[in-house]
């Protein structure tokens, strides 16, 4: 450990154990639980969220009317709703007596007003607007959903476009407070997403920066969580977290813990190993409206070139797996017949070769253009996601394919690629709901379909399989598309990978995390009194 890493550390928790002590003196119960994020929050609204840490942080704060548990859906701002047999449109009956809440300089405080349906409402056009700043996860749930009716302050209906397998999964998304917000739309330069007012758990009370302090809300509707406090520190250099959490006890967690350090966690006796979201997928993407990439041959020579095997292994010492399309491997639409491509030199270039490049002088060139492109990756400082991109280069290097690494901020990506287009091939990756829906990344003119990909074998699946209701038959769908997709390679499919929380083994319940919303059970977890500060 060079002296000014030390330093570093030694910095960090100096600040910790400061913030900790102040808030020792403020007198409140239930302890903090002290987080270590490697990524700052992009926001600090659920509608504008991008950022794995905004959305872990706007968990905290916000609540949808439905929230997703290990059987079910649970109602959170809805008491109670009905769902009509033709599965065509969903009356929800919302909580009364519910307000939003904010600091103030004495505490957490409940405004005036209270939460209604024309909350509800508004979130709804908010998200359906082209001119809000949303993740497309948001209107991706919106998608069938109608212009709802408002029957009275505390009941609200919605109808579908058609019907709904899962409708209670559309109204996931987390409800704004409509005085708040003065126009029909939000971007991230409104000032509601630098000081929200949720109805949740926990309210966003100081702000140092780097630091993040929540309270509990006392005025919380239901049963309030048991922790008083959440401290989240940030901080990008993940090397600098582990040691910070590893040098002593006042770290409760850290979030997304590096691989190569989860041994260390495992043997100190200190931490539980927690691990949670594998429904997501790292990919390479083309843009298949270069010519480079029309042909998919070209694409399949790309995957043939790349060890995804050992670098899964030396990369992220085996914790995940390589995959064969974009079904999770815990997918039921997984298609277990389906390979992945293995790592081949030869058959990539023998492609190459069938594509119509010539190899002149360690290089591929066609119709005079050589093989060469720029790959853009959204990373940051120490980011894994560069390194990896960085060994995959240096594969396609090793059979003679040229690519420049371009490094952008995560917004920038958002804006350059998803947006606009302007790219050539980018690292990316996907998550999934729970019923993997991932008919909105291949269909022809879907913002998801950013790669602009085309098949029309693909294209009367994925219509066909938007009529079909019975499970056993959109598993069969799902497995053609599988297939089809695995040998068509729009994305060279990475892995999916584990992510792991090193958890305090002094919180108790954190065994309780979601899958993919990792705050989800917070309210169950608890700190015993001896070890509360």
């Amino acid at each position: 450990m060079s002296k000014s890493h030390r330093l570093t550390v030694l910095a960090l928790i100096f600040s910790i154990l400061f913030s900790l002590q102040h808030q020792a003196r403020a007198g409140d119960k239930g302890g903090t639980l002290h987080c270590l994020e490697k990524e700052a929050p992009d926001s600090y609204d659920p509608i504008t969220s991008r950022s794995m840490a905004a959305l872990r942080l706007t968990e905290l704060i916000f609540e949808s009317l439905v929230s997703e548990t290990e059987f079910g859906y649970e109602g959170r701002l809805a008491e109670s709703w009905e769902i009509p047999p033709d599965s065509l449109s969903i009356t929800f009956h919302l909580r009364q007596g519910v307000g939003w809440c904010e600091a103030g300089d004495g505490g957490v405080i409940q405004t005036e007003q209270p939460f209604t349906a024309d909350d509800v409402l508004f979130t709804y056009r908010l998200i359906k607007n082209r001119k809000t700043d949303t993740d497309p996860y948001n209107r991706e749930l919106l998608r069938d959903v109608l212009e709802p009716k408002v029957v009275n302050p505390h009941t609200i209906q919605f109808k579908f476009r058609k019907k709904q397998m899962r409708p209670e999964e559309c109204f996931t998304f987390k409800i704004v407070p409509r005085y708040k917000i003065p126009g029909d739309f939000i971007t991230r330069a409104d000032a509601f997403t630098a000081s929200p007012v949720g109805t949740g758990y926990y309210v966003l009370s100081k702000d140092f920066g780097s630091q993040k302090i929540l309270k509990v809300n006392e005025g919380y509707h239901g049963e309030r969580a048991n922790i008083g406090k959440i401290a989240m520190d940030y901080y990008t250099d993940e090397s600098i977290l582990s040691d910070a959490a590893l040098l002593t006890k006042e770290i409760s967690a850290v979030i997304e813990a590096r691989i190569k350090d989860i041994a260390r966690f495992q043997s100190s006796g200190q931490y539980e190993i927690r691990r949670y979201a594998p429904l997501s997928f790292d990919y390479i993407g083309y843009n298949i409206k270069n010519p480079l990439f029309t042909d998919s041959r070209v694409r399949q020579a790309l995957t043939y070139a790349v060890d995804r095997e050992r670098i899964l292994r030396v990369q992220f010492l085996d914790k995940g797996k390589v995959i064969s399309g974009p079904y999770p491997p815990g997918s039921a639409f997984n298609n277990p017949d389906v390979d992945h491509l293995p790592y081949d030199t030869v058959m990539a270039k023998r492609l190459l070769k069938e594509a119509g490049f010539q190899e002149v002088g360690g290089e591929w060139v066609r119709g005079g253009k050589k093989l060469a492109f720029k790959l853009t990756v959204a990373a940051a400082q120490n980011d894994p996601a560069w390194s990896t991109a960085e060994h995959i280069k240096d594969y396609w290097k090793n059979i003679g394919v040229q690519a420049e690494l371009n490094r952008v901020t995560r917004p920038a990506w958002w804006k350059i690629v998803y947006e606009n287009g302007d790219f050539e091939a980018t690292y990316g990756r996907w998550r999934c709901d729970r019923a993997s829906n991932i008919c909105p990344l291949f269909t022809k003119g879907d913002e998801k379909n950013y790669i602009s990909y085309y098949d029309p074998a693909v294209d009367s699946l994925i219509h066909l399989l938007a009529d079909v209701e019975v499970p056993e038959e959109r598993r069969v769908i799902n497995w053609q598309l599988h297939e089809i997709l695995a040998r068509e390679c729009p994305y060279t499919f990475l892995w999916t990978l584990y992510r792991h929380a090193a958890v305090s083994k002094r919180v108790k319940r954190s065994d309780m995390i979601h899958h993919f919303n990792f705050f989800n059970y917070i309210k169950e977890w608890w700190i015993p009194e001896q070890w509360q500060d």
